[in-house]
C-alpha cells in the first residue's frame, strides 16, 4: 500500500509541448523523459456502488503489462489529490480478488469479483511523457504529462493535463516547483480525476449536498483549530461545486461556489484582530475579487428558480397559465456573460496561484501565534451572543403587516448570523445552537423565495391583461402564505433568548 500524493494541473497541448523542453529552477536535477501509452479499464457494478463508496478500480495495460490498482478514498485540496492506492500485477484486463489490501472494505470488493458483478465501464487512453526529478533537500517528485482521453462507449473527453507526484521527501519544494511553473505556463490545478471525469460521462454522477453542517469540534478546540478546520470546510465546498462547474456550468454551482466564498470571507472578520499568518492575509483581496465575479449569480438565482416553478406542471398550486409563460422565458444566453466570467476566473493565475496557497496551508498548515493556541470558547460565545441579540433587536421591529423588503435588507446579517452558527455552534448545547441555527437558515429561504416571486411578477407583466391578473391573484396568494410562514418563524425565534446560549 501506498498514499499517493500528486498535483494535477489542467493545460492545453501546446504547452504540454512546451514543459517538455522547460528550464527548471535551481536545485532541481532531472532524468530523461520516458514515454508509454496507457490503457485503463475502470470497473464498477451496475448500481455504481464503487462510486458511492469512494473507490476507484482499474486495470492499466502498459507495454504488455498489466497492473490492478484500488484508490481508495481521500482528500483532494486545489488539485493536491491524496489517496490510499494499491497495486497488484495482473496478466490480463480479468479482476483478481487474491491481490485485494488487507481491510474491511475489501471483502465486500472481493466478493463482487467472484460474483461476476463488477464489469468495464469507461476507460482511459493516453499518452505519458514522464521523469523523475531530485531536490537538493531530497524530495523526488514525477513529472508527467498526459495527453488523451477518457472515454465511455457513447461519449469521449479529452485529457490534457501535467502530475507532479511526491515520491520522497518533504512536500515544500514540490508546491515551489508546481508555483514556478504556474508563473512560467498556462495552468490550473484540477480538482477532477480521471476516474470521476469517466463517471462524468456515464451520468452516474450525485450531486453534492448544498447545505453546510456545522463543524464538529472538541469541548477545549483552539482559535487555531477551528480556523483550520473551517477554511477546509468552506475549501471544499467551493472544490466540490467547482468541479460541477467545470464539467456542466449551472446557476447552482456557481451560487454554492459564492456561498464557499462568503463563509471563508465570514471566517476571516470573525478572527480579525488576530495574528493571522501572512499568507492568510493575503486571502482577503483574492477572495473578495472571487465574490466581485460571481456576484451575477444572485439575480440568475432568482430567475433560475421562477423558471422551474413556470416549467413545473405538477403540485395542487402550481402556477396558472404556465404554458403562456414559457414563451416569455428569459433566453439561455442572458446568464452567458456570467457563466464566461466564472470560467476566467478559474483559468486566471491568480486563481492558480491561490488555490495552490489553499493546498499548502491546508496540507501544511503554518506554527500559530500563542493567541490563536488559546481556547475558543471564551471569543465564540461573545461573538455568536452578540449576534444573536442584534438578530432580535431587528426581528422586535419587524412590521407587522406584509414589509418583505424589510426582510430583504436583513439578508447579510442572517447569512453572518448561520455563517457564525456553522463555525462556533458544536461548542454550545446542540438543542440551543438550533435555536440560533433554524431561524436564520428558515429566513433566508424565505428571502430567497421573495426574489423568486418577484421575478415572476415582472415577467407577468408581458402577458395579456387578463392572464396577468390571474398570476397576480396566485401571487397574492403565495405572498400572504410566505407572510405568514415569516413570522412564525420570526415569533418562534423571539422566543429564544440570548441568554439560553451558553457554552458547554
Amino acid at each position: 500500500m501506498t498514499v499517493e500524493f500528486e498535483l494535477k494541473l489542467s493545460t492545453d497541448p501546446d504547452t504540454l509541448d512546451t514543459l517538455a523542453s522547460t528550464r527548471l529552477p535551481e536545485g532541481w536535477q532531472t532524468e530523461d523523459w520516458q514515454s508509454s501509452q496507457l490503457q485503463n479499464h475502470y470497473y464498477d457494478n451496475e448500481d455504481a456502488d464503487l462510486l458511492a463508496r469512494r473507490i476507484a478500480l482499474r486495470i492499466r495495460g502498459e507495454n504488455g503489462r498489466y497492473t490492478q490498482t484500488i484508490k481508495a478514498a481521500g482528500q483532494t485540496i486545489g488539485g493536491l489529490h491524496q489517496r490510499l492506492e494499491f497495486d497488484h500485477p495482473v496478466t490480463s484486463l480479468a479482476l483478481d480478488a487474491s491481490g485485494f489490501p488487507d481491510q474491511e472494505w475489501a471483502g465486500w470488493l472481493a466478493a463482487q469479483v467472484r460474483a461476476e458483478l463488477l464489469m468495464p465501464v469507461f476507460r482511459t487512453d493516453f499518452l505519458r511523457r514522464a521523469r523523475r526529478l531530485r531536490h537538493v533537500s531530497g524530495t523526488e517528485v514525477e513529472l508527467a504529462l498526459d495527453l488523451g482521453s477518457v472515454s465511455t462507449d457513447d461519449e469521449q473527453e479529452a485529457i490534457c493535463e501535467i502530475e507532479l507526484e511526491l515520491k520522497q521527501g518533504e512536500a515544500g519544494p514540490m508546491f515551489e516547483l508546481a508555483r514556478h511553473l504556474i508563473e512560467h505556463h498556462p495552468l490550473v490545478p484540477d480538482n477532477r480525476s480521471k476516474a470521476e471525469r469517466g463517471y462524468r460521462l456515464l451520468e452516474w454522477h450525485t450531486p453534492p449536498e448544498s447545505r453546510l453542517a456545522p463543524l464538529e469540534l472538541a469541548e477545549d478546540a483552539s482559535l487555531w483549530t477551528i480556523f483550520t478546520e473551517a477554511i477546509g470546510t468552506a475549501w471544499s465546498h467551493w472544490q466540490r461545486y467547482e468541479k460541477e462547474f467545470l464539467s456542466l456550468p449551472s446557476v447552482q454551482s456557481v451560487e454554492q461556489m459564492r456561498r464557499a466564498v462568503g463563509l471563508m470571507r465570514h471566517i476571516l472578520v470573525c478572527y480579525n484582530g488576530l495574528p493571522l499568518p501572512e499568507m492568510v492575509q493575503r486571502w482577503t483581496r483574492q477572495l473578495t475579487r472571487m465574490m466581485k465575479t460571481l456576484h451575477w449569480v444572485r439575480y440568475a438565482r432568482a430567475q433560475n428558480a421562477a423558471d422551474r416553478i413556470i416549467l413545473s406542471t405538477q403540485g395542487e398550486h402550481y402556477l396558472p397559465h404556465h404554458e403562456e409563460f414559457e414563451d416569455i422565458l428569459p433566453d439561455e444566453r442572458l446568464f452567458a456573460s456570467g457563466m464566461e466570467q466564472t470560467q476566467q476566473l478559474l483559468s486566471s493565475r491568480e486563481y492558480a496561484r491561490f488555490s495552490l496557497d489553499m493546498a499548502e496551508f491546508l496540507l501544511l498548515p503554518p506554527v500559530p501565534a500563542p493567541e490563536l493556541q488559546e481556547q475558543a470558547a471564551e471569543r465564540a460565545t461573545a461573538l455568536v451572543i452578540r449576534q444573536w441579540g442584534d438578530l432580535q433587536t431587528i426581528w422586535r421591529e419587524a412590521p407587522v403587516a406584509a414589509d418583505f423588503e424589510y426582510y430583504t435588507q436583513q439578508r447579510r446579517l442572517l447569512r453572518r448570523a448561520l455563517w457564525s452558527s456553522l463555525l462556533f455552534g458544536d461548542l454550545f448545547e446542540h438543542r440551543q445552537r438550533d435555536l440560533f441555527i433554524d431561524p436564520c437558515r428558515d429566513l433566508l429561504a424565505g428571502v430567497e423565495d421573495i426574489a423568486t416571486l418577484n421575478c415572476l411578477e415582472q415577467m407577468a407583466k408581458q402577458l395579456p391583461p387578463e392572464t396577468a391578473q390571474e398570476v397576480a391573484n396566485w401571487l397574492a396568494a403565495q405572498r400572504e402564505t410566505l407572510w405568514t410562514a415569516l413570522q412564525m418563524t420570526r415569533d418562534r425565534a423571539l422566543r429564544a433568548e440570548p441568554d439560553d446560549l451558553e457554552s458547554d
